[in-house]
């Protein structure tokens, strides 16, 4: 299991570093500063958005008969809730529930057998926000895609390191969403016998591109290793057939129709070094390189992406940099937020939402897709730290659970929300606490 984690350790680590969170400031004291004139353009709207039409009950929650006890991730389809999570302490389960009501309706536990899958179980290899889980298709017609392991050992217990049996294959596969079957697999490590098995690489997780078309793999001997050791390879999410493979390119985030990843630059240090690698733009179609990195920004990192808008930060002497917004087409920058940004989130389609600080003042900070205009909100934020986008309404949370949704201006459109959404679709909402040890949840429904 230690292995297990440690293997994503390097994506995730860097792009949280990229997103700089945290905890929200101490509250300003004495006469609030002026609005610093560097931060972009001035809003000072009236409210542009209703408030989430939330059901002031849960309709479950992790206290309910038969429901899930704690969340992991999530992620909402339809009528479904897809969950990361356990139906019972220390365990780790992949999980579909009724939205409505909790009731499960099929779920796989870790090394747990896949339907379908030809004695292959599922591996349980993300971390982070690559957690979530990824959900493809439409309608009635849809899967989640998975990391699966299958081996030939013979264990007591029925678990085998990985590479210690006389078989050791990973891959991804794609379950279906209403009973969890295997609909295609394909073996991105395959088997290998004797000193081959030992020395065989690893799956590393799997990333999805917009639109659900493709599915992006990594493979590699080590977490902790060079970026020549790394193995892109892109699936085709409807046959499960490789599309193409691509070496020396650590993917960390899909950005329209592109793949953002890191390659060798900067300090040269491994991939889990900071400032040891620059950011490069591939055609998620193609895998060819759209544009490579600046030589004026040898060490950089992917930070968050709106559709195909992406945000990223320059390292230098082992800090980072403001964030910096470039031109999908060409990598150029296009704009630029303030130095002192933190906590930035995006719904992953139209906007990107910052906290700035300077210890004596909070501000939103935002710009969208149409616009690429940085905006600055002239009323400071509520206490409270960022928790996501969702369509326009930017969510926060206070370190007692207190949930807030503001708009681009920071008007404050509801101020008593259960916690920070996990998962929110038009129909369902998901909340969560975050500051107890085991944090509780609340299913709403939304309209």
């Amino acid at each position: 299991m230690t292995v297990r984690r440690a293997a994503v350790l390097a994506a995730a680590a860097l792009t949280a570093a990229a997103c700089a969170g945290g905890t929200a400031p101490a509250k300003p004291t004495g006469p609030p500063s002026p609005t610093p004139q560097n931060l972009g353009v001035v809003v000072d709207e009236a409210p542009s958005l209703r408030p989430l039409p939330l059901g002031r009950e849960p309709l479950w929650t992790q206290d309910t008969k038969g429901a899930v006890k704690y969340i992991s991730a999530a992620a909402l389809h339809g009528d479904a809730a897809v969950i990361v999570g356990g139906l019972r302490k220390k365990e780790t389960r992949l999980v579909v529930a009724d939205a409505a009501t909790g009731k499960v309706r099929w779920s796989v536990g870790e090394f747990g057998p896949l339907r379908g899958g030809g004695g292959a179980v599922w591996l349980d290899m993300a971390y982070g926000r690559s957690r979530t889980p990824q959900i493809v298709g439409k309608g009635a017609d849809w899967g989640i895609l998975a990391n699966y392991y299958l081996t030939g050992c013979r264990h007591p217990t029925g678990l085998c390191p990985l590479g210690s049996g006389p078989s050791d294959e990973t891959g991804v596969a794609l379950l279906s969403g209403r009973d969890g079957s295997v609909r295609w697999r394909l073996p991105l490590v395959p088997a290998r016998t004797g000193r081959a098995a030992r020395a065989a690489n690893r799956l590393r997780g799997v990333l999805e591109t917009s639109g659900g078309k493709i599915a992006l793999a990594t493979v590699a001997p080590s977490p902790t290793g060079g970026f020549g050791d790394v193995r892109l390879v892109a699936v085709d999410v409807a046959t499960g057939r490789r599309l193409w493979t691509r070496s020396g390119v650590q993917p960390v985030m899909v950005s329209g129709d592109l793949v953002l990843g890191r390659v060798a630059g900067g300090t040269g240090g491994s991939r889990l070094d900071l400032g040891g690698g620059s950011v490069v733009a591939l055609d998620a179609a193609t895998g060819r390189t759209r544009w490579e990195p600046s030589p004026r920004m040898p060490a950089s990192l992917p930070a968050l992406a709106a559709g195909n808008l992406p945000m990223v930060r320059e390292v230098k002497d082992g800090r980072l940099g403001p964030p910096l917004v470039l031109d999908p087409g060409t990598g150029r920058e296009i704009a630029r937020l303030p130095e002192f940004v933190t906590g930035c989130q995006t719904d992953g389609v139209s906007l990107i939402a910052c906290e700035y600080s300077d210890l004596r003042q909070r501000r939103l900070v935002t710009i969208r897709l149409d616009g690429r205009e940085v905006r600055v909100a002239r009323r400071e934020l509520p206490d409270a730290t960022l928790a996501a986008v969702w369509r326009g309404h930017v969510f926060l949370d206070d370190r007692h659970d207190r949930g807030y949704e503001v708009d681009r201006s920071a008007n404050v459109l509801a101020d008593d929300l259960p916690g920070e959404p996990v998962a929110l679709s038009e129909g369902y909402a998901i909340f969560q606490g975050r500051y107890s040890e085991m944090p509780g949840y609340s299913v709403h429904r939304v309209g």
